[in-house]
């Protein structure tokens, strides 16, 4: 699962969220993604890169023509997990 807030740092998150950042960090095992950086101003310009290695501009070129389209032919980091026999 990947649990992201926008327009919150994660040190804003710990500091203004102190007992759900304890609950992610020590009871749920959480990864924190130390050096991740925004490069939009919402979710989607946001998620793509992490999930695909694309940047939305990089999408119609590659697997996504219209918003029409489904993400279905899109590079997505399982794919190349289960590739390598990850389920």
């Amino acid at each position: 699962m990947i649990v992201g807030l926008d327009a919150l740092s994660r040190l804003n998150f710990q500091r203004h969220m102190p007992s759900s950042y304890k609950y992610l960090i020590e009871e749920m095992a959480a990864v924190e993604m130390f050096g991740y950086n925004k490069v939009g101003d919402n979710t989607f310009p946001n998620l793509v890169p992490l999930l695909t290695g694309l940047a939305v501009e990089e999408l119609g070129k590659h697997c996504w023509n219209s918003s029409a389209d489904t993400f279905d032919h899109c590079p997505f980091v399982w794919d190349f997990f289960q590739y390598y026999g990850y389920r």
